[in-house]
């Protein structure tokens, strides 16, 4: 019987899109099938790669894999796996390929709040030609909270229409850039801001971090963009800021995901969202197989794999 290490991925079709190097074996597991479907090859699984469309419910099945040494995620987010890895397993995230994908994303999410195209795409559905006033994006002042590759993605395509850009970090400090603030500024910047876009991991210290709080603390009439994840956001505060008139949104991502067809906030005025597509790009999913193929390589020849989740 082989004794070379198996890897596993989701579909033929991800197979078919990378290159399998030697000293390696791979074969596909789908997440919903039982892992003992693989038989024999089952003791040989050492490397699982996650669906490229999010965590499936049947998570607690890497338990069934006796020899399994690492899990490879193919998203940034980890926050609804990381505690259900089981223990002496690696988990390694994705990284380095959303930020042209989400930065765009909200750049749309932001042009389109600011001169107002869900209006007119609501009056064009019924042919009313009803021309109104809006704002311009050079304007506005911009509060970016996040300083990772895609806050960066996102500085650079606001700055290019001349607004003033404002950064904010876990901690403060100087780059290339200018001044970065730190975390403990938040609530002394939130009123000075016309827009404020969060872009930074969900975590323990995150969750939750944008809460009644936060918004009270914001300029009344600003506009709030998450582009980053759902859980940051007290999702029940946003809904009574949005109601009560004091601040707009524009969102990619939200709390809970699906959203249920009865949730509140689907009512809510002054509200952009999108279905959380900021990476749903053929650049993001190229990169992605870039990075996979690395990760991979690096498993076969027995050296470190990047991006581990600490």
């Amino acid at each position: 019987m082989s004794k070379i290490p198996i890897v596993t991925l989701p579909d033929a079709s991800l197979l078919a899109d990378i290159s399998i190097p030697s000293g390696v074996e791979a074969r596909i597991w789908d997440w919903e099938t039982p892992p003992a479907s693989l038989g024999d090859d089952l003791n040989r699984v050492q490397m699982v790669i996650q669906p490229m469309m999010g965590w499936p419910a049947s998570v607690e099945r890497l338990a069934e894999f006796p020899s399994l040494r690492v899990v490879q995620t193919m998203s940034a987010g980890v926050n609804a796996i990381q505690s259900l890895i089981p223990a002496g397993v690696l988990l390694h995230r994705l990284a380095n390929v959303h930020h042209v994908g989400t930065s765009e994303v909200a750049m749309a999410l932001l042009l389109a709040s600011l001169r107002r195209i869900d209006k007119a795409v609501l009056d064009g559905k019924q042919r009313i030609w009803d021309p109104y006033d809006a704002e311009a994006l050079a304007d506005q002042r911009v509060l970016i909270i996040g300083t990772g590759n895609i806050g960066e993605a996102l500085r650079q395509r606001i700055a290019a229409f001349d607004a003033p850009v404002t950064r904010l970090a876990r901690t403060g400090r100087e780059d290339e850039h200018g001044r970065v603030h730190g975390l403990e500024e938040l609530h002394a910047l939130l009123p000075h801001h016309d827009v404020v876009i969060i872009i930074i991991p969900l975590n323990a210290s995150t969750a939750k971090l944008v809460n009644d709080d936060f918004f009270r603390h914001m300029k009344v009439g600003a506009l709030f963009m998450n582009v980053a994840r759902g859980g940051i956001v007290d999702t029940d505060a946003l809904v009574a800021h949005l109601k009560a008139g004091r601040i707009r949104a524009a969102l990619d991502v939200v709390d809970p995901e699906p959203l249920p067809a009865d949730h509140p906030i689907w009512d809510c005025p002054n509200l952009i969202m999108t279905p959380h597509v900021g990476g749903m790009v053929p650049t993001a999913r190229a990169g992605a197989l870039r990075v996979l193929e690395r990760q991979i390589a690096a498993f076969a020849a027995g050296e470190p794999l990047s991006y581990l989740v600490s």
